[in-house]
């Protein structure tokens, strides 16, 4: 019989991030951010300005990117 002894383990891993929705533009995380950067063509002001202009819909936001 062993007195004493400490068992140590490892804590939980952290839950995996959800999958990143491509259906809408979000703008609340650096990964998404980028994303739509990249998709998109424009800098991260102009995402912004474009999703508070015509919300989050990709279409609606590229087309207001042509302007």
């Amino acid at each position: 019989m062993m007195t004493g002894t400490a068992v140590i383990t490892n804590p939980p891993s952290p839950a995996p991030s959800p999958a990143p929705d491509r259906e809408l533009v979000y703008l609340n995380e650096v990964q998404e951010v980028d994303y739509w950067r990249k998709v998109l063509g424009a800098t991260p002001e102009q995402l912004r300005d474009a999703v508070g202009a015509v919300g989050r819909s990709p279409e609606k936001v590229r087309e207001y990117l042509k302007k």
